[in-house]
């Protein structure tokens, strides 16, 4: 076997839960706390199967999950570079701004990886330049599906609102997400 830098994810919501720090071990804070913190660990879970599952160079990859500590886990791959947010602060901040054929080849790229996960059944519903992962040759990487939704799926993982990126159809539970959630959403982190 091959040695590779990998990040672990832990499901640690600190509202939740907390670690008792002579054993490592998580536990919830209280009774009421014990059911979120469940639904945490589940959505987690959720988060890395639906991962687990997906192939392509522009999505974070999953290489395992585990329990360990009265919570759960799981390796992905270790990415380098920025997110968009991180890059886009920078370049105002010293007075720049992105090429408009920069942003043409970037949107394409994010294009062909959201063609991808919608093939798939998969809505990643949190579209926003914190999610958008800059590699140094200059691809994008999408990372932090907690809010994804798979396609046979009523509800995501996690209701995410985010002010300039949610579409109006994730503000009601009723309404359908689809494809144009996530199209909305990078429309606006373009813009």
């Amino acid at each position: 076997p091959h040695s590779r830098y990998v990040v672990i994810k832990e499901c640690m919501p600190d509202a939740y839960a907390y670690r008792d720090m002579e054993t490592g071990f998580v536990h919830p804070r209280d009774e009421q706390a014990a059911v979120n913190f469940a639904q945490s660990i589940s959505n987690s879970r959720q988060e890395a199967s639906v991962l687990a599952q997906l192939n392509h160079p522009g999505i974070v990859q999953v290489f395992d999950m585990f329990d360990a500590n009265g919570t759960c886990y799981y390796v992905m791959e270790n990415i380098q570079g920025q997110t968009l947010f991180d890059l886009m602060t920078t370049m105002h901040a010293t007075g720049q701004s992105m090429e408009p054929a920069r942003a043409t080849d970037l949107l394409f790229r994010l294009l062909d990886i959201l063609h991808y996960l919608h093939a798939m059944g998969v809505y990643h519903c949190d579209i926003k330049p914190g999610n958008i992962f800059i590699q140094p040759d200059g691809t994008p990487k999408l990372i932090d599906f907690g809010a994804a939704r798979v396609s046979m799926q009523q509800t995501p993982l996690t209701v995410v609102f985010k002010d300039c990126f949610t579409p109006p159809e994730q503000y009601s539970r009723s309404a359908h997400q689809g494809p144009q959630t996530d199209i909305y959403a990078l429309g606006a982190t373009l813009y």
